[in-house]
């Protein structure tokens, strides 16, 4: 016999009104999409770069990993195209 039972509401999400995100449902041409996505990539993996820059230089100072603190903080540096 169930003694308990516990409901949860779901994980989900709904986004009423208009967005300023391009879609293909919209119509927008499949080449505007892949340039809008792409540089949101390029922007999240430079702000990732940033913080594996900041993290190897605090848990690992010295000169073994400098190189890898110096590569990581060049290329979050980089803008894209």
């Amino acid at each position: 016999m169930i003694e308990q039972l516990w409901l949860h509401p779901p994980l989900a999400f709904v986004r009423l009104g208009p967005s300023p995100v391009p879609c293909d449902a919209r119509g927008t041409p499949a080449a505007d999409l892949r340039e809008h996505c792409t540089a949101r990539l390029a922007t999240a993996f430079r702000e990732h770069l940033r913080g594996c820059a900041a993290l190897y230089a605090e848990a690992f100072p010295g000169p073994a990993w400098q190189d890898e603190v110096d590569a990581a903080r060049a290329a979050g540096a980089v803008s894209p195209r």
